[in-house]
C-alpha cells in the first residue's frame, strides 16, 4: 500500500487497490480526510511540502493531482505506458517526478500537465525515484539493480550506479545533495558519493528492504519483515552534510560513464494480466491476484525470461492495441465476469468494461481473431471467464489455452496462477505447469483440483511448450 508523510510530521497519506484515498492523523489514528478515485489500485503518492495537493500514481500509468482542501482533482496527467511505481514532488511545489514499469521517468509541470522531460535508459521497470535539493537533478532506481543519477536541463544521465544485486527499491538524497542512499531486495543499504559515483558504505540486514528517509544525521529504512531500522550516518558522512547544497557538474564527453549491458540479450515472455473490472467486480481479489503472479515469477529461477504488464479497466481496443504493442506470450484475462448469483452459468465470452463502466462482452471467434492477427501469444489463461466453446474457439489459433471454470476469481484461482506461474517460471512445459497449479489448490485446500481447464491445439504438444527455453 503505498503512502506519504505530510510535513507536518503528523499526518500521512495512502493509497488502496480500489483507487481511494485516506489521510491519517498518526496520533490518534483517526480518518482525517477520504478521497474517492477511479477504481484503479493507488501505485504510488506523495504530497506537496506545502500540504495544500496530493498527488497519486495509477496501476494504469496516469497521475492525479488532488486540492486536499476541496477534494477535487484537476485533469489527469497522462504519458506513461504501464503501471507508476514511485512519485515525488520538487521543493518549490511547481514539478513533479514519476517512475513507471515502462522504464521511464517523467518530470511534469503541476500546473499545466505538461511534460518537462522524459528520462529513458534503465533496462527494466524504473522502481524508485528522489529529486536533489536543488532540483536540478534526479535519481532513479530500477528492477535492473542500478541507480542513475540524471541532469534535467539536458535529460542525459551523469552516471550509473552499480553495486545491488537485486531491484532497488528505494532511494534518497541528503539534504546537501552530496550523497544517495539506496535500498534493494538484496538486504542492504548502500551511501554513494555523488562527486565520485563510488559506494561509500554498505549496511546489510535481515530482509529487503522496502522504504528509506534521510536526515542530516540518520537514514531510517524499513525492511520486508516490518522492521524499521535507525542507522547513524557514517562520520565521514555525516561531517560533510550541512546546509547549503551543491549543484553537479554535468558530464563531459570524455567523464561520461558507458551504459552497461546486462549480459547477453535474453529472449523475453511478455505476460500480459487484462484486469477487466467492470462494476460489480471485487478490484481487491484482481489487484491481489495480480500481486501473486508477479511475486513468484520474482522468485522462479528464469525470472530473467518473463515480464508482467498489467492493464486495469481493460476497454476490447486495450487488448488489440497492447497485443501490437508488447507482443506477448500470455495473456491472463482475470475478473471478466461480474459477480452473479448461487448456480450462475459462466458468460459466452470475455467481459471488458465497456465506455460506460458496464460489463461489455467479447466472444472466443473475436478473440481468436485478435490472437490471431498478432502471432506471438502461445497461451491464453481465462480466470473467471472460462467455457469449453470459447475456448474451443481460441485453441483454433493458440497453442494452449488455459481456464477456471468458476465465475469469480477466488482464493482457487490465485492459488492455480501461483502454481501455474511459478512452474512457467522454473522453465517447467505448459502442461506440467497446468498440474502444479492444479496441485496447488488442493495443497491450499481451496478449492476442487479438477476445477482448471486445458484446451490445446491440435497438433500441440503442451508437454514440450516450454516457454522458459531460449528461441
Amino acid at each position: 500500500m503505498p503512502y506519504a508523510l505530510m510535513t507536518d510530521g503528523y499526518r500521512v497519506v495512502s493509497g488502496a487497490f480500489d483507487g481511494k484515498l485516506k489521510v491519517f492523523d498518526l496520533i490518534s489514528g483517526q480518518v482525517l480526510a477520504a478521497i474517492s478515485g477511479p477504481p484503479v489500485p493507488v501505485s504510488a503518492c506523495t504530497v506537496t511540502t506545502n500540504a495544500r495537493s496530493l498527488v497519486s500514481g495509477l496501476g494504469d500509468g496516469t497521475l492525479n493531482v488532488w486540492d486536499l482542501e476541496s477534494g477535487r482533482t484537476r485533469p489527469p496527467l497522462r504519458g506513461h505506458a504501464n503501471s507508476v511505481t514511485a512519485c515525488a514532488v520538487f521543493l518549490n511545489d511547481r514539478r513533479v517526478l514519476s517512475a513507471s514499469e515502462d522504464k521511464t521517468l517523467k518530470a511534469w509541470d503541476l500546473e499545466t500537465g505538461r511534460v518537462l522531460a522524459t528520462l529513458q535508459g534503465h533496462y527494466d521497470w524504473v522502481t524508485a525515484c528522489a529529486i536533489s535539493p536543488d532540483g536540478q537533478y534526479v535519481v532513479s532506481g530500477s528492477k535492473d539493480q542500478t541507480l542513475k543519477i540524471w541532469d534535467l536541463a539536458t535529460g542525459r544521465a551523469l552516471a550509473t550506479l552499480e553495486g545491488h544485486t537485486d531491484r532497488v527499491t528505494a532511494c534518497a538524497v541528503t539534504p546537501d545533495g552530496r550523497h544517495v542512499v539506496s535500498a534493494s531486495n538484496d538486504q542492504t543499504l548502500k551511501i554513494w558519493d555523488l562527486a565520485t559515483y563510488t559506494c561509500r558504505m554498505t549496511h546489510r540486514g535481515d530482509a529487503g528492504y522496502r522504504a528509506i528517509a534521510v536526515s542530516v544525521t540518520t537514514v531510517i529504512a524499513g525492511d520486508a519483515a516490518g522492521a524499521v531500522w535507525f542507522l547513524d550516518l557514517p562520520r565521514s558522512v555525516a561531517s560533510s552534510i550541512d546546509a547549503t547544497p551543491r549543484a553537479l557538474e554535468p558530464p563531459t564527453s570524455d567523464a561520461s560513464p558507458s551504459p552497461r549491458v546486462l549480459g547477453s540479450p535474453v529472449t523475453t515472455n511478455t505476460i500480459l494480466f487484462m484486469a477487466a473490472n467492470p462494476t460489480g467486480t471485487d478490484m481487491r481479489a484482481l489487484a491481489e491476484q495480480a500481486r501473486a503472479i508477479q511475486s513468484e515469477l520474482e522468485r522462479a529461477g528464469h525470472r530473467d525470461r518473463f515480464a508482467f504488464e498489467t492493464r486495469w479497466a481493460a476497454q476490447p481496443l486495450d487488448l488489440l492495441r497492447d497485443m501490437v504493442k508488447l507482443k506477448p506470450t500470455v495473456v491472463h484475462f482475470c475478473g471478466g465476469r461480474l459477480a452473479g448469483g448461487a448456480g450462475a452459468a459462466p458468460p459466452a465470452g470475455v467481459s471488458f468494461q465497456g465506455s460506460d463502466r458496464r460489463a461489455q462482452m467479447v466472444f472466443g471467434k473475436a478473440l481468436a481473431q485478435a490472437f490471431a492477427s498478432v502471432g506471438s501469444v502461445k497461451l491464453v489463461v481465462l480466470d473467471a471467464c472460462y467455457s469449453d466453446d470459447h475456448a474451443d474457439s481460441i485453441a483454433t489459433h493458440i497453442d494452449c489455452v488455459v481456464g477456471m471454470a468458476g465465475g469469480t476469481v477466488d482464493s482457487a484461482a490465485t492459488s492455480f496462477s501461483i502454481g501455474l506461474y511459478g512452474g512457467l517460471g522454473e522453465g517447467e512445459s505448459v502442461a506440467a505447469a497446468f498440474k502444479q497449479g492444479c496441485a496447488a489448490i488442493g495443497m491450499t485446500n481451496t478449492g476442487d483440483p479438477d476445477q482448471p481447464r486445458l484446451r490445446v491445439r491440435p497438433g500441440v504438444d503442451a508437454s514440450r511448450l516450454v516457454l522458459a527455453n531460449p528461441r
